[in-house]
């Protein structure tokens, strides 16, 4: 459909239009010989959601993330929320303050009156939102969800599937609240670029490795040699690596090889083909490290290199195929 035909079934103006399409909210296809748009469903569909968001106050730049990369969806819908609170707070003690003021106004009022009586209210700053603010439940699902959404079949998911993904939040939530706590706080250092790169680069990597045959896991075995050789050789991979492991690596590996992972083998099918070539490929490495003088080599250097900041053995394979892939997936190196 062409510009008249958007505007009219959205509502907005070609101003609008061509904004958001600069903006890379929209990409319509154009016509080679005339230059013009020709919109799809799917456009209508997105100029639907933008105006959703920007009536809730979300950002361009917000947006835009969420149009792009879906899955971030909740991670700034429940940011927002909780915004919103604080921003109501704010409001609710503005309005309490300007009703105490209004009703103590003399009705001869001059400026020493006024402020006499305004050194006595008191207006709530405008401040952003803390980091440091309590930690609820939907903060505890939206991290489930960033950890597990790449292996989710698609929707709707069978009653049993249900089921089962409850009961994953719920032991999440129940034995590894403080895991979720910093996983939640690392997010939140994050920018809406780290945050599109984490969600896209991680799921590529899960389907890649997801997709491999036998002699795929032995080559990945040999990439994931160079990989580690390379990470040693940079020091910002070395530095970032021990200020994300508490905070990130460490937690998040320990959601991943306890026993919710019995779960969504069973909820996920993509999970068990992602489970199994990584143990094919890591026991690969694993023997490479243990039993070659090259690779011993390399895993005493780890060891006095990070010290208390890396447990190859008790991880099972979660800190090796990070080791190999930090630089991509957290630092947005390319593969």
């Amino acid at each position: 459909m062409r510009m008249q035909e958007i505007c009219k079934i959205s509502g907005f103006t070609k101003r609008n239009i061509h904004y958001y399409i600069k903006e890379g909210l929209l990409s319509p296809a154009s016509d080679v010989q005339n230059g013009y748009y020709d919109f799809s469903e799917e456009e209508v569909k997105r100029l639907s959601l933008i105006r959703l968001f920007r009536n809730a106050g979300l950002s361009i730049s917000v947006i835009r993330s969420i149009l792009n990369t879906p899955d971030s969806t909740g991670l700034y819908l429940n940011q927002h929320i909780k915004e919103l609170h604080k921003e109501k707070e704010r409001l609710e003690g503005i309005l309490s303050a300007m009703n105490d003021l209004f009703e103590r106004l003399p009705v001869n009022t001059d400026i020493d009156k006024l402020y006499a009586l305004g050194t006595q209210i008191h207006i709530p700053e405008i401040c952003s939102y803390p980091e440091s603010d309590s930690f609820d439940a939907n903060d505890k699902l939206q991290v489930n969800r960033i950890l597990w959404i790449h292996f989710l079949p698609e929707p709707p998911l069978t009653e049993y599937q249900e089921f089962l993904w409850q009961k994953l939040n719920h032991l999440t939530n129940i034995q590894y609240n403080e895991n979720c706590r910093k996983i939640r706080q690392f997010l939140h250092t994050l920018d809406i670029t780290d945050i599109d790169r984490l969600f896209k680069k991680k799921d590529k990597h899960i389907n890649y490795v997801a997709s491999l045959d036998h002699d795929g896991c032995l080559q990945y075995a040999e990439e994931m040699k160079n990989r580690i050789r390379a990470f040693m050789k940079n020091k910002e991979n070395i530095d970032a690596w021990k200020r994300y492991y508490s905070l990130y690596i460490y937690p998040e590996i320990q959601i991943y090889d306890s026993e919710i992972c019995s779960i969504m083998l069973e909820i996920s099918p993509l999970f068990v083909d992602y489970c199994t070539n990584i143990h094919l490929t890591c026991e690969r490495v694993y023997v490479w490290l243990q039993q070659t003088l090259e690779g011993k080599a390399l895993e005493k250097q780890l060891l006095d290199l990070f010290d208390d900041k890396i447990d190859l053995i008790h991880s099972q394979h979660g800190e090796l195929e990070l080791l190999a892939n930090f630089p991509q997936l957290i630092l947005g190196a390319d593969w």
